[in-house]
């Protein structure tokens, strides 16, 4: 019988390293591949893009990549979200149907109004046509609620029994001289519940070679948390003076995160460096990875919370609570193929194509002139091109209009083409628009 290999546990500090090393090498990180193509993705679907060639060029962008990505979005959501059941238990046997439908009923419950599902869908939607991947996250929230409750001419024993109940504490209060108590009472709930939360795409992180999100060793969600976010979360003191400046990438200079806030010439965040400490932002990794923790020899799935070089948390879980949504999979990728880039070119050649039209009608209906020397009395005259404006002349051929060349006739039928060649690509017709 073979000899068992003994392995070691692995310390804190090791944990840390292997985060780390993953998180620096995987797909999604700062400045990969795929951030770039999202954020120019993005700059095509805002209009921002393609820019005109000169400054006297029209600036007119046609919308091609908005127009698919909000058409295909909108015929995906009605698919999902048509009506407010979107789950069905059915029994089993005739002993389950109460409770087949206590589970439907539960569960409509907590996708709609504990969880606002149709938005949650439509941003999932939206980030997986122009981001590969859509990405939501489901988990079990654990929280309180504390509301304040007033209290008149309470005697003693009322006051006792209000007060025996354990989730009721009491507040500021003052009795009278007939013995009677009024005041305040805080009632604290348990409004624990189930949080379904879309994960915008640079916060999510994938090793490089995945194949889809169950067989995978390594993902994450990193995401910026104040010091008071992390104490509300149970996180010690101790553990959150050891945090220092980290230097991991600031999302609020990351490509996506600036190209989507672009147009309101957002290019920082929430400042409090240097005011106050329990509002200061750190890099908050939770990571989910398969690793030995135990030297055991056999890798178990764990959830690892860190933030900075500390190791805020870890804990033996039975599943990643992230739910993806691929509209173009690839086989044996978990990235698939990004919808709205396949409309960047179209978008470029509908964008020239007409720009070329408007500015060919500009220069037709203000065409430029020739001037013989001395022909012209006041040259500002014909500068100043009002309507019904009169122009002096010394000569009757002193002006002559520059000759232009005309549009050519197969600009049109290109635009036609090129929209016939999208609905083909898309899917997406104007009948289903």
């Amino acid at each position: 019988m073979a000899k068992k290999k003994d392995y070691k546990k692995l310390s804190d500090e090791e944990i840390i390293a292997i985060c780390d090393d993953n998180v620096g090498r995987s797909v999604g990180y700062h400045d990969s591949e795929l951030s770039r193509e999202r954020a120019n993705v993005m700059d095509y679907y805002s209009g921002d893009k393609p820019k005109p060639i000169h400054d006297g060029n029209s600036k007119y962008v046609s919308l091609d990549v908005w127009n698919a990505v909000e058409s295909m979005k909108a015929a995906l959501l009605e698919t999902f979200s048509a009506g407010s059941k979107i789950v069905r238990f059915d029994p089993q046997s005739a002993d389950d149907v109460k409770m087949a439908a206590h589970c439907t009923a539960y569960t409509e419950y907590v996708a709609h109004r504990q969880n606002d599902l149709y938005s949650i869908m439509s941003s999932v939607i939206h980030d997986g046509l122009i981001a590969r991947a859509g990405i939501a996250k489901v988990f079990w929230q654990e929280q309180e609620e504390t509301t304040s409750e007033f209290f008149e001419n309470l005697t003693e024993d009322e006051l006792d029994m209000l007060l025996s109940q354990d989730y009721i504490e009491l507040g500021e209060h003052e009795e009278d001289e007939l013995g009677l108590t009024s005041g305040e009472i805080r009632i604290t709930r348990d409004t624990s519940q189930v949080c379904i939360e879309n994960i915008p795409p640079e916060e999510f992180l994938i090793e490089s070679q995945a194949k889809s999100l169950d067989s995978v060793l390594f993902c994450a969600h990193r995401t910026k948390k104040t010091l008071s976010d992390l104490r509300l979360m149970g996180y010690s003191d101790k553990l959150l003076d050891k945090i220092g400046d980290h230097t991991d990438v600031d999302l609020d200079t990351d490509l996506e995160v600036l190209s989507r806030h672009d147009s309101v010439n957002a290019d920082r965040g929430f400042n409090t460096q240097g005011y106050q400490d329990q509002v200061r932002s750190v890099m908050v990794h939770e990571v989910y990875m398969e690793i030995d923790v135990e030297g055991s020899g056999v890798a178990e799935l764990y959830k690892i919370m860190k933030a900075g070089n500390v190791l805020l948390e870890k804990e033996k879980v039975n599943r990643k609570p992230f739910i993806t949504f691929v509209p173009l999979p690839i086989p044996h990728a978990f990235y698939g193929n990004n919808f709205a880039d396949k409309l960047v070119a179209t978008q470029n050649a509908r964008t020239v194509l007409t720009r070329s039209i408007l500015d060919h009608a500009m220069i037709t209906n203000n065409p430029r002139y020739t001037v013989l020397k001395g022909g012209l009395t006041n040259p500002k005259e014909l500068i100043d091109n009002r309507v019904g404006g009169l122009v002096n002349v010394t000569r009757p051929d002193a002006i002559a209009p520059m000759m232009q060349s005309p549009l050519n006739p197969f600009t049109f039928q290109t635009i036609s083409m090129l929209e016939s060649n999208m609905e083909d690509t898309t899917g997406v017709s104007k009948l289903s628009q």
